[in-house]
């Protein structure tokens, strides 16, 4: 089987399971089956598949299909959890939308040699924590986060000036 034999079954993989979805949920809307409509999430999850297959059949050059398939991914796996307990805790959980951007980072960065890609997950990642344990204790103390980008960008010029300017 050649390279374009692999790609194109991989894809038909995809189409069809992006066209028996998209069936089931019209035969949930239309009434013939129920809770079908909860299974959404599985259409972003399988773009951002499709994202990472390109990724991988690309020679793993295009670094930014990497990111953004591991986002979809991340995101639908959260609005599956979120359509199986309450959408109101979105309300104390959307700081994780910013980990999800940072760990789409830190999954490509192990494919370049870039290390901002590195230095930029790790800032998301902390701030992603730092804002979940913020505001899970109260509102009140939401200028923390002002410091926390104070010192960020403190730590951006410090990098600046040791790695940039050599």
């Amino acid at each position: 089987m050649n390279k374009y034999s692999k790609i194109s079954t991989r894809f038909n993989i995809l189409a069809i399971a992006l066209i028996t979805a998209s069936f089931l949920m019209l035969a949930d809307t239309l009434g013939y089956f129920s809770g079908i409509h909860k299974i959404w999430p599985i259409f972003p999850a399988l773009l951002g598949t499709g994202f990472i297959l390109i990724f991988m059949n690309k020679g793993k050059v295009e670094i930014p299909m990497m990111g953004i398939g591991v986002f979809l991914v991340l995101i639908s796996t959260f609005f599956f959890y979120l359509n199986y307990t309450a959408w109101i805790n979105l309300k104390t959980l959307w700081p994780l939308f910013i980990g999800f951007i940072g760990i789409a980072f830190g999954v490509s960065s192990l494919y370049t040699r870039l290390n901002v890609f590195k230095y930029i997950s790790l800032g998301l990642v902390s701030l992603s924590i730092s804002f979940l344990l913020i505001f899970s204790i109260s509102y009140n103390f939401w200028p923390i986060s002002i410091t926390l980008l104070g010192i960020s960008l403190l730590l951006v010029g410090i990098y600046e000036k040791k790695y940039v300017k050599k």
